[in-house]
């Protein structure tokens, strides 16, 4: 759909989603009419399911650039891949690609055919990037939100992209942004009953719980991690992310995570491209370096 709507396609369910959308639809719009861009809009990835892409690549006729692929978050049943296209003009200055996803949504769609969107997405993007001047040994995937949870089960639970017939070490990197790592929700406070029905939508059987939690794939067949969050993150995410960081050096994995002060959950994503922002300075070196510390 790439920006033909009339309004945003969805509304995120916490204060502050709905001002949220906008903003980054409205600056996603700018970035895709940035002269110093190509903007490939609404590339297919998988004919079976319809689901595309938006492949954002530096001008000037680059060849070997590292490739970001972003998920969007929203709860895991709202949003679209252009919310994220506002990420690009900082992303390609790296010089990188960027490529931001659509997937099938809850609850239409119930888990894994999220996850699988996203594997199918990393397929496309190993096969195709070279024709954009992408390097599809410098392939690092990210997200935000569900997105950063979805980004992160694919790159911890090599299942997934198995199922795609790809190399064991295909992702050189994973950088989620205020992602879900530990989805098993009690829902005795207001925001475990909100995250628990969150949850439900997109995992209606509980007996796969425990295999959706990136949490619970962590090991030595990591790729490195970067984990950011906002120090006003929603109810533990900021502590997840921190939990996580430990858990992959005590796997042997390099790993960072970076709590943003004075950020919330979605300024955790909006603000992160911002000139001087930790986030983009330590993404730009993760995707030249390939380490994230």
């Amino acid at each position: 759909m790439a920006f033909d709507l009339p309004q945003a396609p969805a509304r995120a369910n916490f204060p502050g989603g709905d001002a949220y959308a906008a903003q980054v639809l409205e600056r996603s719009r700018l970035a895709a009419a940035n002269h110093g861009l190509h903007y490939h809009p609404d590339i297919p990835y998988d004919d079976a399911t319809g689901c595309r892409l938006d492949l954002y690549a530096p001008k000037g006729g680059r060849e070997g650039l590292p490739c970001l692929i972003f998920v969007h978050g929203g709860a895991f049943s709202l949003g679209c891949k252009e919310w994220m296209g506002f990420m690009a003009p900082a992303v390609t200055a790296t010089p990188a690609l960027f490529i931001s996803i659509s997937y099938r949504l809850a609850p239409g769609h119930v888990y894994p055919a999220a996850v699988r969107d996203v594997a199918a997405a990393v397929d496309w993007a190993w096969r195709n990037v070279t024709a954009y001047g992408g390097d599809p040994e410098r392939l690092f995937l990210g997200g935000h939100s569900a997105g950063g949870h979805l980004a992160s089960l694919v790159a911890l639970d090599r299942r997934w992209l198995d199922e795609r017939g790809l190399p064991a070490r295909v992702l050189k990197g994973a950088l989620p942004i205020s992602g879900l790592y530990d989805l098993d929700y009690d829902g005795g406070s207001a925001i475990g009953a909100a995250a628990l029905a969150i949850r439900r939508r997109f995992i209606p059987d509980d007996a796969d719980v425990p295999t959706a939690c990136p949490i619970r794939h962590v090991g030595p067949q990591a790729p490195p991690f970067y984990l950011g969050a906002g120090e006003h993150d929603l109810g533990a995410l900021a502590a997840e992310a921190l939990a996580m960081q430990d858990l992959l050096r005590q796997a042997g994995v390099a790993a960072a995570a970076e709590v943003y002060a004075g950020h919330d959950h979605f300024a955790a994503s909006s603000r992160c491209v911002d000139e001087g922002h930790p986030w983009i300075a330590r993404a730009r070196a993760f995707l030249r370096s390939g380490s994230p510390m």
